[in-house]
C-alpha cells in the first residue's frame, strides 16, 4: 500500500525506493533492522545510477517502518559504518521510539494480547534494546561501567515501573481528549487555517547527554496525529525531546484531525470528505517540501 505513495512522489520528479523488511515471525526485530540497513546500503549505492543523488536521500517510515527507520539510522550513528552512509535526511511518520512505554498503551487500549509487539522484540526484557528513546537518553559513564538509562524528565521506561507508564498514559489520554474536544469545538473557525504544530531545531551540535552526538544523524522530521489512536501523538513529542538533548536536529509537525492511516492514504487517492481531503493535502505537502528542500 505504499506504492501509491512512491508513484505520486515519482511524478514529483523524485527518485523513490519502495522497501520493505522481512515480518514477524520469518524475523525479529533485530532481522528487521539489517533488512532496513541493508535497503538503505544499496539506495546510497545505487542512486546516481537511477538519476538521483546520493548525497540528497530522503528516508520515509510510517509506523513500524518509522521505528526501523530510527534503529538503523541510530545503528549508523553510533556504530562504525563507513563514511557518507547517512541519508540526508529522515521523515518519521506515527512511530513508536520507546517500545516498552508503547506496550504499556497497547495494555491500556486492551490490545496488547493481540499484537506481536512483544514476541517480535523477543520478549519484554528486550524492548530497550530496541527503543531509540531509551537508547538515546543511556548515560554512557556509568560507574558500573554499563548503559544506564537516565532520562531528564520524571517518566520512566524501565520494564519494572508498568504501572507508572500505565498511570502517566493515562493523564496523556486526558490532556489528548480535551484536545480533541478543544479542536472540535472551534472546526468551524480554525477551517481556514493550518491545523498544524511545529516545533524543533534548526541546528545540530553538542548537548549535555554526549557531546557532538548530534552531528553523526542527519536532519530528522517527525509526523504524528492528534487523533492517531494507534500511536498517540505524543510519542513523538517525547522522542523529540530526546533527540534535542542530544544535539540532533530535528524538528516536529503535529497535524491535528490526522489519523494513524492519514500519512500513507494521502498519496494519489482522491478518496475521502473534504475535511480528509485537507488532512491528507497538509500531510503530502509537508513530506515533499521536506523531500524537495536544499537543508
Amino acid at each position: 500500500h505504499y506504492s501509491a505513495m512512491g508513484s505520486d512522489l515519482a511524478r514529483e520528479g523524485c527518485v523513490v525506493v519502495v522497501s520493505t523488511y522481512n515480518f514477524f515471525p520469518d524475523a525479529l526485530v533485530g532481522d528487521q533492522v539489517a533488512d532496513v540497513n541493508g535497503a538503505l546500503d544499496w539506495v546510497l549505492e545505487h542512486a546516481e545510477s537511477y538519476g538521483g543523488c546520493r548525497s540528497n536521500v530522503t528516508m520515509v517510515g510510517h509506523s513500524s517502518g518509522a521505528h526501523l527507520s530510527m534503529m538503523s539510522l541510530l545503528t549508523r550513528a553510533l556504530g562504525a559504518r563507513k563514511p557518507g552512509a547517512m541519508p540526508r535526511s529522515a521523515v518519521l511518520m506515527a512511530g513508536v521510539y520507546d517500545i516498552f512505554r508503547h506496550y504499556q498503551y497497547e495494555s491500556h487500549r486492551g490490545v496488547n494480547s493481540l499484537s506481536a509487539m512483544a514476541r517480535a522484540m523477543g520478549g519484554i526484557g528486550m524492548m530497550k534494546e530496541y527503543s531509540p528513546a531509551v537508547l538515546l537518553s543511556s548515560d554512557d559513564d556509568d560507574e558500573d561501567g554499563g548503559s544506564a538509562v537516565v532520562l531528564k524528565r520524571t517518566r520512566s521506561t524501565s520494564v519494572g515501573s508498568a504501572e507508572a507508564v500505565r498511570q502517566e498514559i493515562r493523564e496523556y489520554e486526558k490532556e489528548r481528549a480535551k484536545l480533541k474536544e478543544r479542536l472540535k469545538a472551534g472546526v468551524e473557525e480554525a477551517h481556514s487555517q493550518s491545523s498544524i504544530h511545529s516545533s524543533g531545531s534548526g541546528s545540530g551540535g553538542s548537548s549535555d547527554n554526549g557531546a557532538g552526538a548530534g552531528d553523526n544523524f542527519p536532519q530528522i522530521h517527525l509526523f504524528s496525529g492528534v487523533h492517531d489512536d494507534v500511536v498517540p501523538h505524543y510519542w513523538s513529542s517525547e522522542f523529540l525531546e530526546i533527540l534535542q538533548e542530544r544535539g540532533v536536529d530535528a524538528r516536529s509537525v503535529v497535524f491535528d484531525d490526522a489519523a494513524h492511516l492519514d500519512f500513507i492514504a494521502c498519496f494519489n487517492r482522491g478518496e475521502g470528505n473534504e475535511k480528509q481531503n485537507d488532512v491528507f493535502n497538509q500531510i503530502r505537502s509537508n513530506l515533499i517540501d521536506v523531500i524537495k528542500s536544499d537543508s
